[in-house]
């Protein structure tokens, strides 16, 4: 009985004070955290606290989580940060910074933007592109004939296909006597396609029929 006793004593030792909570609550969720304990209870239950908790160790809790998980996202982006810190002091070594301007990533990017704003701006780093040689263009004009060859070849492949697939539909029983209609669907049809002749046809002999 008494070491149960030592237990809840020392347990309530640990809970946090009202105070201390909303101060942890304060720095970690400075936008939207309880103003004081009376809005801590519906701040509380607002994220799923139970009725019955302890409403100071649930707004600790609830801080200390949110710690956590940024903990752990700084340490899954370290590989990420350090990568933009390599390319940040390259960029800064190239244009001229000494150890100083490249002690951290802060300094080597105020540096490189002094550096570049007193050269004239990015536009005074641009190159010309050189220009092509007889022999590039030549390559680069076969490479242009020979995709505009593929691609027009693609094309019409497709358009072969949405023939069939139209005259499918319109042989099918379901197409018979809604032919007209299926015209006026298809009005906006390429007139290059043979379905929109076939559709005329079909129109036309629906007419002769009725």
């Amino acid at each position: 009985m008494t070491e149960m006793m030592d237990v809840d004593d020392d347990l309530k030792r640990r809970m946090p004070t009202m105070d201390e909570a909303l101060k942890l609550a304060a720095e970690v969720f400075p936008d939207d955290h309880p103003a004081d304990a009376d809005a801590a209870r519906p701040w509380a239950l607002a994220r799923g606290m139970d009725e019955g908790d302890d409403v100071a160790d649930f707004v600790r809790g609830e801080a200390r989580c949110d710690l956590l998980q940024r903990a752990k996202d700084y340490r899954k982006a370290a590989p990420e940060r350090a990568l933009i810190a390599a390319r940040v002091d390259a960029v800064a070594a190239e244009l001229g910074g000494g150890a100083e301007d490249r002690k951290d990533a802060s300094a080597a990017i105020e540096f490189s933007i002094k550096a570049i704003d007193a050269a004239g701006g990015p536009a005074a780093f641009a190159e010309e592109p050189e220009p092509l040689t007889d022999a590039q263009r030549v390559k680069l004009e076969a490479i242009h004939a020979s995709l505009r060859e593929d691609f027009a070849l693609r094309r019409r492949m497709l358009l072969t296909r949405l023939d069939v697939t139209m005259q499918g539909f319109l042989w099918g029983d379901g197409a018979q006597g809604r032919e007209s209609d299926i015209v006026e669907a298809a009005a906006g049809s390429p007139k290059r396609l043979r379905v929109a002749r076939f559709l005329s046809r079909a129109a036309r002999g629906a007419g002769a029929c009725s």
